[in-house]
């Protein structure tokens, strides 16, 4: 199966984390980075455990370090042969007072590098579905592949972002009570454009959602994406990890 997990999840407790994830029969971990600092750690952590491979990038709320030294940096530690992806990078404007302009720019040149160094890229968008998209389509001959993590959109986006040739990864608010909405988009997704994530230490899964987020609770995402798609988990599980192998080349 595949999983995300952020680095700082990781301070301290890396075997623990990662006996764990075994336990639960997680084959892999892909670990995502946001900014100068995460990016660094991620690396360390993906150099020394052959179960974790790393996503860097710059996250739309660090969109500023990315243009403070941040794009040469990219480049030259997206060579490390951990990377598997330029990530997470994509647009929020959540909070309200970004400055949206920085966060298009930035999100613009993180695909063209994606592109130039032939790696997939993994999507987060918050609140900015619209504009995320304009950019997408926009650069759309010369994506690599990749995802949109934590999907939460509409089925509308969905045909979209299938169209743009990007897959979805879908987590643990897919077990929430009041995630009716998202449960029905993807049941017309097809399972072999799905991957599991967890966003660790974000977003746990009922029933341990409000509590800190852990990569053994992919199963849960995966019980109930079998139960949505009417399968065994077993067979989730060969085909979400199969989409994840051939999206990252792992």
């Amino acid at each position: 199966m595949f999983i995300d997990a952020h680095a700082h999840i990781y301070q301290n407790n890396v075997e623990e984390v990662l006996a764990e994830a075994k336990d639960a029969l997680v084959d892999f971990v892909i670990c995502p980075a946001s900014d100068f600092d995460s990016i660094n750690q991620t690396l360390e952590i993906a150099n020394s455990s052959d179960m974790v491979y790393a996503c860097i990038g710059f996250h739309p709320q660090d969109a500023q370090q990315f243009e403070n030294g941040g794009e040469q940096f990219l480049i030259e530690h997206a060579k490390n042969k951990k990377v598997v992806a330029i990530g997470e990078i994509g647009l929020d404007y959540h909070f309200g007072g970004e400055d949206k302009q920085l966060q298009k720019r930035v999100f613009e040149r993180q695909i063209q590098i994606a592109s130039k160094l032939n790696l997939p890229i993994v999507v987060h968008i918050r609140d900015a579905m619209d504009d995320a998209l304009e950019i997408l389509q926009k650069n759309a001959k010369i994506l690599k592949g990749g995802v949109v993590h934590c999907f939460s959109g509409e089925g509308q986006d969905a045909q979209k972002i299938m169209q743009l040739g990007l897959d979805f990864t879908i987590g643990g608010v897919l077990t929430f009570k009041n995630a009716g909405h998202l449960r029905e988009v993807v049941k017309n997704i097809p399972l072999d454009r799905i991957m599991l994530e967890t966003d660790s230490p974000y977003l746990a899964p009922e029933p341990y959602r409000g509590k800190i987020n852990s990569p053994k609770n992919v199963v849960l995402v995966a019980q109930k994406l079998a139960e949505i798609k009417g399968e065994n988990i077993e067979n989730i599980a060969k085909i979400t990890s199969k989409n994840v192998k051939r999206v990252f080349k792992i």
